[in-house]
């Protein structure tokens, strides 16, 4: 195996210059940088990567953890970190908490003993500070994903659900709802903030501006389940909502299993606005309304200011980026909501910015021209269930 002192006897020089010039640590001359360079190539030498990060004190690695890539928004996430990271020479370790703490502290143990030079994390609590503490006092840059911790200035990126929900509100009540409830997730505890606080407080605004009751409850479990359990027991009260918002897509298809098992027609009985614009939110019957967090945003804004922190780049204090989330409105709510029926565009926030290549509205595939038949077809045609109105 062809070992640096190897190149330093073929280029004629010492073992030092071969690792000023493949670290560029110091000055070389041009004669020897170029007499260094046919010798590597000549050799075909490989620098051992691990002894080159030890004596440069780094080790190329990014950290990014996650509570689970079961939830589909996700992926969309990890995707667009990984495609900014591997633009920018790093390597991604990817760790998923599975939102318990004892999990994600023993992910950010494993992180730190991998040296990573930077750590992009979505906490499920606080009870792990102090980990990303040390992070901060070692130097290496944390990034919140959708999540405000007291403690040190920690970056991060947040999704404007507030604005999105508060639309999803008053679009509804523009449509006659009266009693919408809202599937919450559980908050974090009182150190910390984040998308979940940001449903309620959208929610909760645009109800007091229709002068209509609160009806929201708590999903507290395995979020698909525990919004099943919640939608069969308020659909079971005494005053039953007219119209559903879930908070993430595991709630979307427990509300939704919930409503079929009682035989309620969407949105004829109960209307329901999802989360997530995903694939198959577009395909189902009736096609789902629904809040899109824009995630793939999300992952690149992360990744781009983690970026900006290892360059030493970007300003002292600490930074928020807001990603704005958007209302797309479809049959679950409305069917073809009519265009006096549409919620005030979002509020602009600071830093924001749109999501990449969000999908339109999806029309029929066109059909080919069939020759007359004998027996003419009658009735009237049917309209396109797969519509959308996006709303920016």
């Amino acid at each position: 195996m062809v070992g640096i002192a190897d190149v330093a006897r073929r280029a004629g020089v010492s073992t030092a210059t071969v690792s000023a010039v493949l670290n560029g640590t110091r000055y070389v001359s041009p004669e020897r940088t170029q007499a260094v360079q046919r010798a590597v190539a000549d050799l075909r030498y490989t620098p051992n990567g691990l002894a080159r990060s030890l004596a440069q004190q780094r080790s190329g690695l990014v950290g990014l953890i996650v509570p689970s890539l079961l939830n589909p928004i996700y992926p969309d996430i990890v995707h667009a970190v990984q495609r900014v990271i591997d633009a920018a020479g790093y390597a991604l370790i990817l760790a998923q908490s599975d939102d318990r703490a004892g999990q994600e502290r023993a992910a950010s143990e494993l992180l730190r003993l991998r040296r990573v030079e930077g750590v992009i994390v979505a906490p499920s609590s606080v009870r792990n500070l102090d980990v990303l503490h040390d992070f901060h006092r070692v130097g290496a840059p944390v990034v919140l994903l959708n999540r405000r911790l007291a403690g040190p200035p920690f970056d991060r990126v947040v999704v404007d659900h507030a604005t999105a929900v508060h639309d999803a509100v008053r679009h509804l009540v523009a449509l006659g709802r009266r009693r919408i409830a809202l599937l919450a997730l559980p908050n974090y505890a009182s150190a910390a903030t984040g998308e979940r606080e940001g449903r309620r407080i959208g929610y909760r605004a645009a109800l007091r501006e229709a002068g209509l009751p609160e009806v929201s409850v708590v999903c507290a479990g395995p979020p698909h389940h525990a919004a099943q359990r919640s939608v069969l027991d308020l659909l079971d009260g005494p005053e039953p909502p007219d119209a559903l918002i879930a908070s993430n897509p595991p709630m979307t298809l427990g509300a939704l299993e919930a409503l079929r098992s009682l035989g309620r027609r969407i949105p004829a009985e109960v209307a329901l606005v999802g989360y997530g614009d995903l694939p198959w939110t577009r395909f189902i019957d009736p096609p789902l309304t629904v809040v899109d967090g824009a995630f793939e945003a999300v992952g690149q804004r992360a990744a781009e200011l983690l970026v900006e922190r290892l360059a030493g780049a970007g300003p002292e204090a600490s930074t928020e980026i807001t990603v704005p989330a958007h209302l797309v409105v479809r049959a679950s709510t409305a069917g073809h909501a009519p265009r006096d029926s549409q919620p005030t565009p979002p509020r602009p926030v600071s830093r924001s910015i749109d999501p990449p290549g969000a999908p339109g509205p999806v029309r029929p595939l066109p059909t080919r021209r069939r020759p007359p038949r004998r027996l003419a077809q009658v009735g009237p045609t049917p309209p396109d269930p797969e519509g959308g109105t996006r709303f920016p």
